[in-house]
């Protein structure tokens, strides 16, 4: 568990994040116990009366996203890894299949709320949620190509972005190459290491990358301070 990462096991902690994570339409990662490969799902829905998880049909990352028979992936017990991402912040629990169940023709996998869930977001700093009026853009350059694509979220210790899928990034790289430009006027050159990387339910063919600071100079951190307080003064006087 990284120096970042809570251990949630309090049952209203759990229940919030679990509800951020449906509302937040991404797909998870799968490790199915006693099965090969990894999986993919979606999160479908959350029982909180009767302590129950609604996923979607698994598809396989081996195979394209081809879905897999979830009769013969997984029988009654077992143990679900699953991983998931709140605005960029991973988000990790296991689960047990209880049932798997035909909806309309579709087989869900209903699964135990977990004992407890593992969450690196730091409590301690502040999370801007960039929306479609601060254009903020960010810039993967990679392999001789640049990847471009809107800036979700910033805070002082990192930033969460979706860019084309195809991107060659995964979980625990660093990218050394990188232009945030947070508006017009303002732009930084940091360097990231990559904490998550998620398929967007919501917007087909894009993923969401949720990065870390690994290295950034005091008068870019000043600049990015000063750009954060500036977008929340801004919707202080809109919001009067």
């Amino acid at each position: 568990m990284s120096e970042y990462a809570q251990e949630i096991s309090e049952n209203a902690r759990k229940l919030h994040l679990l509800n951020r994570l449906l509302q937040a339409h991404s797909m998870l990662s799968l490790d199915i116990s006693g099965v090969k490969g990894k999986f993919s799902s979606a999160f479908i829905a959350m029982d909180a009366k009767n302590n129950f998880l609604h996923l979607d049909q698994p598809l396989s990352d081996q195979f394209s996203g081809t879905t897999a028979d979830p009769q013969k992936l997984a029988k009654t017990g077992a143990v679900l890894a699953v991983t998931g991402s709140i605005r960029g912040a991973p988000l990790k629990f296991e689960t047990t299949l209880q049932e798997i169940r035909q909806t309309s023709g579709t087989p869900l996998y209903i699964c135990s709320l977990p004992d407890k869930i593992i969450y690196e977001q730091m409590r301690d700093q502040f999370r801007l949620e960039l929306g479609a009026a601060t254009q903020s853009m960010a810039s993967v350059f990679l392999e001789g190509n640049c990847y471009t694509g809107r800036m979700v979220d910033v805070s002082e210790n990192g930033t969460c972005f979706r860019l084309r899928d195809g991107v060659p990034v995964d979980t625990g790289d660093v990218l050394t190459s990188v232009k945030l430009e947070l508006d017009k006027k303002l732009t930084i050159n940091p360097v990231l290491r990559v904490l998550s990387v998620y398929s967007v339910v919501r917007a087909p063919g894009m993923v969401q990358i949720g990065t870390q600071f690994n290295k950034i100079s005091q008068n870019e951190r000043a600049t990015l301070r000063d750009f954060m307080k500036e977008i929340e003064r801004n919707r202080l006087r809109n919001s009067r």
